[in-house]
């Protein structure tokens, strides 16, 4: 059986996309979907408690919980992943070192796509994740949402995160909220 040309020509493209995809998780991104899945499969074996403050417009309650529903608590994390295909040129990466750390910011490109403004991801000497930090603005002529997401790592496990969420809707009630959580490994 003789392959076509065209064929030929778009099994290679798609080849040298899995390729690039593979280099851009291996360049230095540590938060992406296999490591966020693996922290969240990891919390769901152990269930450790979590003590979180959750502040609600105006309003603030603390919790405690001993069972938690790590998927949902931590959904809003699967936004700020930085290995989606489609972000593979969304960004301007720099790196620099600091006390021992290595800090990579990802700044999106004025015509990046995705709704990531900037990410930083903190390493150890040791390429252990210590901290995660995320600025997503999503927006159309309804509404405009601004996350602000950050995670801390201790021992290669989550410790600590904060999810601020502030929605503005022109023509309704705005919105805010913040979870800070804090986990007892």
């Amino acid at each position: 059986m003789r392959l076509s040309f065209p064929l030929i020509i778009c099994f290679l493209s798609l080849l040298a996309s899995c390729q690039q995809n593979k280099k851009s998780v291996s360049n230095g991104v540590f938060f992406n979907h296999s490591f966020l899945e693996g922290q969240i499969s990891l919390l769901d074996s152990l269930q450790p408690s979590i003590n979180k403050t959750v502040l609600f417009n105006d309003s603030s309650e603390a919790i405690s919980q001993k069972k938690v529903e790590w998927s949902k608590e931590l959904a809003i994390f699967q936004e700020a992943t930085l290995d989606k295909p489609i972000l593979a040129t969304a960004f301007e990466t720099s790196t620099k070192d600091s006390a021992g750390l290595q800090i990579t910011t990802h700044t999106r490109k004025p015509d990046g796509l995705g709704t990531i403004v900037w990410a930083k991801e903190t390493v150890d000497a040791n390429q252990t994740p210590v901290q995660f930090e995320a600025v997503l603005v999503d927006s159309n002529t309804l509404y405009i949402s601004k996350k602000h997401l950050k995670a801390i790592f201790t021992n290669n496990k989550l410790k600590s995160y904060e999810q601020v969420v502030d929605h503005h809707i022109p023509v309704g009630e705005d919105a805010f909220y913040k979870v800070d959580g804090d986990i007892n490994w």
